[in-house]
C-alpha cells in the first residue's frame, strides 16, 4: 500500500507529480471542496486555463475526482471533491505515517489507536459518504425516493 499511489499515477499521467502534488493534494485537503478559483490560486505550477481544465478532466475521468455546483448556489460555480477512497485513505493516514509504519517498531495496536480518534471518524464519515454518492441509484431504489429529488452537495451553501 505504501507505492500504490504513486505507481498508479505514474502509469496514467504523464507529469504525474502535477496531478500528484498540485491537484490531488490540494483537492484532499478540502473535504467539503475546493473552487477551481481556489485550486488558481494555490496552484503555482498547473497555473490557469486549458492546461488545469485538461488535469481536472483527467481526473475526474479516471475517477480520483467528482465536480459538483453546490446545491441551491450555482453562482459559486464548479467545486471539485476527492472521489477515490483509496486516494483519501493514502492521503489521510498511509502518506503521513508513511516512515513511522514502516519501522518495524510499530506499535501492534496502531491502527486500533488511530480508529479511536476524532480524525479516524471524521475520515469514515466521508469515506462512507462518498459511498454513497457512488450508488446513489440504488440507494433511490432501495429507499424509494423519486427520481427527480435533487441529491444535496456536501458543501455548505454559506461557505
Amino acid at each position: 500500500m505504501f507505492n500504490e499511489f504513486d505507481e498508479v499515477f505514474s502509469s496514467l499521467f504523464d507529469e504525474s507529480e502535477a496531478y500528484k502534488e498540485l491537484i490531488i493534494r490540494l483537492i484532499n485537503n478540502s473535504r467539503e471542496g475546493v473552487s477551481r478559483k481556489q485550486i488558481e490560486e494555490q496552484n503555482s505550477l498547473t497555473g490557469k486555463g486549458g492546461r488545469l481544465s485538461k488535469r481536472l478532466s483527467d481526473l475526474e475521468v479516471a475517477g480520483f475526482i467528482s465536480s459538483f455546483i453546490p446545491l441551491g448556489n450555482e453562482k459559486k460555480g464548479i467545486y471539485y471533491r476527492i472521489f477515490d477512497e483509496y486516494c483519501h485513505f493514502y492521503l489521510t493516514w498511509i502518506r503521513a505515517a508513511k516512515l513511522t509504519l514502516m519501522k518495524e517498531e510499530t506499535d501492534a495496536d496502531y491502527w486500533q489507536m488511530k480508529s479511536n480518534t476524532q480524525k479516524y471518524k471524521s475520515w469514515s464519515g466521508y469515506a462512507f459518504e462518498s459511498i454513497c454518492y457512488k450508488h446513489i441509484t440504488n440507494i433511490r431504489r432501495a429507499l424509494d425516493i423519486d427520481y427527480n429529488a435533487e441529491v444535496g452537495s456536501w458543501r455548505c451553501n454559506n461557505l
